[in-house]
């Protein structure tokens, strides 16, 4: 795993396992992000959740041969 930026985002807690969560703005403070979900969750009454990134996936390189 390579290092990448850590970054949180903020999304509607979800109610059911179908739910679809669509953060769209990133922070780059966990206190940044905990404090626009408060504000969110006050503004419309319902749970927000923060998330963390944990790892940048990027594509294979089609051009890197495996050692193996």
């Amino acid at each position: 795993m390579q290092p990448f930026e850590k970054f949180f985002m903020v999304a509607q807690k979800p109610t059911h396992p179908n739910a679809k969560t669509a953060p769209k703005v990133r922070y780059s403070s966990e206190i940044k992000a905990h404090e626009a979900a408060q504000k969110l969750a006050n503004s419309i009454g319902k749970p927000f959740v923060v998330l963390e990134a944990v790892a940048t996936v990027k594509p294979k390189d089609t051009n890197q041969k495996d050692l193996f």
